[in-house]
């Protein structure tokens, strides 16, 4: 994710949609059965939300809804 954003170019309503499929493959991950340390993803999840929450403003949001890029053409 880092690498990402210290691209070129405007990012932070692609930025969403990524943070959005880290969330979901870090679930989907730490959640599997196989998984040695499934028991600490509710701590995990916790921390990765609580720091989300702190950087979603709405600016930010309204940047998502009107990135051309996540529209069908």
């Amino acid at each position: 994710m880092v690498k990402y954003i210290d691209g070129e170019g405007p990012k932070m309503g692609e930025v969403y949609e990524k943070m959005d499929s880290m969330l979901g493959e870090i679930t989907d991950v730490m959640t599997n059965e196989d998984y040695p340390h499934k028991e600490d993803f509710p701590k995990v999840n916790e921390i990765v939300i609580s720091q989300w929450s702190k950087m979603n403003i709405p600016v930010h949001c309204l940047d998502f809804a009107l990135c051309p890029k996540l529209y069908d053409t």
